[in-house]
């Protein structure tokens, strides 16, 4: 283990003297100073002391370590004392104006008596490293709105895939892969000068080039698709899964949706059938009353035979004469009793002659007395069939009861969608692949056989020559080497990029768990992609800002315990500028997690608002950056009350 005890530095750029103490090997120290007040010249200074040199960007345009202002006498220097495996160093750079500006470096270990030893130059080189190697420093010490920087393959110094192949010393690999490829040409250059039969062997040699390239891009394609026939195997187990584990939930949504559609006919029959009744009885209702009236009048004419009176209906004309004009047919005036008498006679013959129709309806109702009988058989057998549709609907509604209270027991929110269609495609995809990888395999063995007679003849003319036979074995041995060392580093390269895969989605998912992506992919060149909830991958920058720094870091964690450095000392500058809200305790989550094994020191703007988020047992020191124009720049402690 590795942690920064203090640093000490004098007239280095703006810092005239200045001391930090970082007694704790474990936790968080905070720095806060405004932009240009020398946050990112302390980290510089601490990297100059190590290394003699001063990657960081700043403000602060200095040409030369030393003050501006100091005597052309005065020393710069930058003291570091570090704790390595419970053992206490001290590394101390120094320098003069007009001098390299990388100084000398002294280092020097204190022994059990308390005295300390100065180290020799193979030991100070062994200490520096203890501490962190050079190369792979910047996986530790960087600025927060570089963390981008590491995530595309190549081409940049610090690239993701140059710091894999310096962690994994693939670099070594590929060092010998080319100097066995150098030395298979000068052998051939040797041969071809030798030999007699140069053209054709030549010619050989070119077709024999041509098809291991084929070969091997044959053999990659193959890889290919056996790998994506592999995934496609998995996620239809996956669904395999899913069905047989959601089988009873789905069998009763589909029962659920029969039995609503059985009740929603059902209630459409019952409408059809009570329109039916309604129609019926309306239709009827005029025939069932000229039936009952017929019979009321018949009874009236009985009645008024039994009482001797005159039958409805007299003649209107007459009753209607007397009335209007008071005076009896006899020529006498019209007594009351009289008149009361005629009234009556007269409202009881408008009453009869309202069921005058009925009288002269006589051959109607024959008719109607025959036909109400089978209209109210009919009227019956809707009302039955109304009374069989409303016991089935509730038989319906009464199971579909049951199959509800019983889905209650499944989240069918969260059910895949129609999972039988995915793995009907998936199905269809992976005998597609395995089409094309078989189709592949059969050309790779036709390639293989091809190689393989065009080596045996360029062997048979080689042969003729002892001198260029031995120097034709010797090439062979050094290509079979190389094509075995190549396999072997590409084997080294898939298992590396799966782990560190595996390690940085671990972390990145623990610190984000509400972020839009499910997994991330590292490719062959190493460039990083983000996979979305879609299933298609982004670019990481198309990420916020808040994703990129828990994406970097989680790939520095995930890097430096490959490294071995898994508790060496982090230094951060302006990790948290730019970011929002949504990210902040995510980050700092992260940060807290890492001080458990490591001592981190970072710097920001507003160091305020970032150690609100940490606990108080988290953070071990809070330190002030201020510009003084006139005594330099000056680092003080403060505490929070």
């Amino acid at each position: 283990m590795a942690s920064i005890s203090s640093v000490s530095i004098r007239n280095f750029r703006a810092y005239h003297d200045v001391e930090v103490d970082f007694s704790e090997p474990t936790g968080v120290y905070l720095l806060s100073g405004d932009n240009g007040a020398g946050k990112s010249t302390f980290l510089n200074a601490i990297n100059w002391c190590l290394y003699g040199d001063t990657p960081f960007y700043s403000i602060e345009k200095y040409e030369s370590i030393v003050t501006d202002t100091a005597p052309d006498d005065v020393m710069a220097s930058v003291e570091l004392y570090a704790d390595i495996n419970a053992q206490h160093y001290a590394f101390r750079r120094t320098t003069q104006k007009h001098q390299s500006a990388i100084g000398s470096l002294v280092v020097q270990r204190a022994n059990s008596d308390g005295s300390w030893e100065k180290l020799d130059r193979v030991a100070t080189l062994d200490a520096v490293r203890r501490v962190l190697p050079q190369e792979i420093r910047h996986l530790f010490f960087f600025n927060g709105e570089q963390l981008r920087d590491i995530y595309t393959g190549g081409g940049k110094e610090h690239s993701l895939k140059k710091n894999v192949y310096k962690v994994s010393e693939i670099d070594v690999l590929d060092n010998t892969i080319n100097h066995l490829r150098e030395l298979e040409d000068k052998i051939l250059r040797r041969i071809k000068k030798a030999n007699k039969n140069q053209e054709k062997i030549e010619t050989l040699r070119q077709n024999i080039i041509s098809i291991e390239a084929t070969i091997k891009s044959n053999q990659e394609g193959l890889e290919k698709y056996k790998m994506r026939s592999t995934e496609i195997k998995q996620k239809i187990q996956d669904l395999d899964a899913q069905i047989r584990d959601t089988k009873d939930a789905r069998l009763l949504i589909e029962r659920r949706n029969n039995l609503s559609s059985q009740i929603d006919n059902y209630k459409r029959q019952i409408d059809e059938q009570s329109l039916d009744k309604q129609d019926l009885i309306r239709e009827n209702f005029h025939r069932a009353i000229l039936h009952d009236k017929f019979y009321e009048y018949r009874e009236a004419l009985v009645k008024a035979n039994e009482d001797s009176t005159i039958p409805p209906p007299i003649d209107p004309k007459i009753t209607s004469e007397i009335l209007r004009t008071g005076v009896c047919i006899c020529g006498e005036p019209l007594s009351e009793e009289a008149r009361k008498r005629i009234e009556t006679q007269n409202s009881e013959y408008n009453r009869m002659k309202d069921l005058q129709y009925l009288t002269d309806g006589i051959s109607q109702f024959v008719g109607i007395d025959l036909a109400l009988p089978d209209k109210r058989y009919e009227l019956a057998d809707i009302t039955n069939k109304l009374r069989e549709l409303e016991s089935k609907k509730q038989k319906c509604e009464t199971e579909l009861k049951s199959v509800q209270e019983q889905l209650e027991k499944f989240d069918t929110a969260n059910l895949p969608e129609n999972p039988e269609i995915s793995r009907s495609q998936y199905m269809k995809e992976l005998e597609i692949s395995t089409t094309k990888a078989l189709a592949l395999s059969n050309t790779l063995s036709d390639n293989e056989s091809d190689l393989k007679h065009l080596k045996s003849e360029l062997s048979a003319i080689i042969r003729k020559d002892t001198a260029t036979q031995k120097d034709e074995t010797l090439r062979q041995r050094a290509g079979e080497l190389r094509e075995y060392i190549t396999k072997i580093k590409m084997a080294m390269e898939q298992i590396i990029r799966e782990k560190l895969r595996n390690q940085t989605w671990k972390t990145f998912s623990n610190i984000l768990p509400e972020s839009e992506f499910v997994d991330l992919n590292i490719d062959e060149s190493y460039n990083i992609s983000l996979v979305a909830a879609d299933g298609l991958t982004r670019s990481v920058s198309l990420a916020s800002t808040g994703e990129v720094k828990a994406l970097g870091l989680s790939l520095v964690s995930a890097l430096s315990a490959d490294l071995g450095y898994s508790d060496a000392p982090l230094l951060i500058d302006n990790l948290y500028g730019d970011l929002s809200e949504a990210h902040f305790s995510e980050l700092t989550q992260m940060v807290s997690a890492l001080s458990a094994t490591k001592q981190i020191i970072i710097m920001n703007l507003d160091i305020q608002r970032v150690e609100s988020e940490f606990n108080d047992s988290v953070v071990k020191g809070r330190f002030q950056i201020i510009k003084n124009p006139q005594t330099g720049t000056e680092i003080t402690e403060y505490n929070v009350s």
